[in-house]
């Protein structure tokens, strides 16, 4: 695999980071703990954040796709029923919104430009390209990437089990 390729699926990797990190910061400076709903938004974003990572340790495979596409999809999903229940006469809007919009509409912008960027990835792909079993060196980029990544999930982990334990999030 190039290093443009690598890199490239770096900078996606922490273009999520930085949407993650964004919540964090927002939920510390106006004191709102995210829903049920926000976590599993997360667990979206976290999945195309692993698909990435994936892609750059083992190689651009179309199942990595895959995996970056159901974790989209489904963020939508969750994303979606979060919007529908907000917007029913008489309902608030859950937090404060950002340029207008709530963090929830915000996630489902994310997950529809994922769920196109990598649709056209996929139709770029050319399997004889990527045929060769090399062996795969990770950079300094990568490995720093693969560091904040990793730490950006360990966080949500330790968030989501302080918040809700281990069952269910009320």
């Amino acid at each position: 695999m190039k290093e443009l390729e690598k890199n490239l699926n770096c900078i996606f990797i922490l273009a999520i980071c930085g949407i993650l990190l964004g919540a964090f910061a927002f939920q510390i400076v106006y004191k709102e703990a995210p829903c049920p709903l926000c976590f599993l938004q997360r667990l979206g974003m976290l999945s195309v954040i692993c698909a990435g990572m994936m892609n750059v340790k083992f190689g651009i495979k179309p199942k990595f796709y895959g995996i970056a596409l159901l974790g989209s999809l489904s963020g939508a999903a969750v994303s979606i029923r979060q919007i529908l229940l907000h917007i029913a006469p008489g309902s608030t809007p859950f937090g404060s919104p950002i340029m207008g919009l709530s963090l929830y509409t915000w996630a489902l912008i994310t997950f529809t430009v994922i769920i196109i960027g990598v649709a056209f990835l996929l139709f770029l792909y050319d399997p004889k390209k990527y045929q060769k079993t090399e062996k795969i060196h990770l950079n300094i980029f990568n490995k720093v990437t693969f560091g904040i990544a990793l730490s950006i999930v360990f966080a949500n982990v330790i968030y989501i089990i302080v918040n809700c334990g281990l069952g269910f999030c009320e």
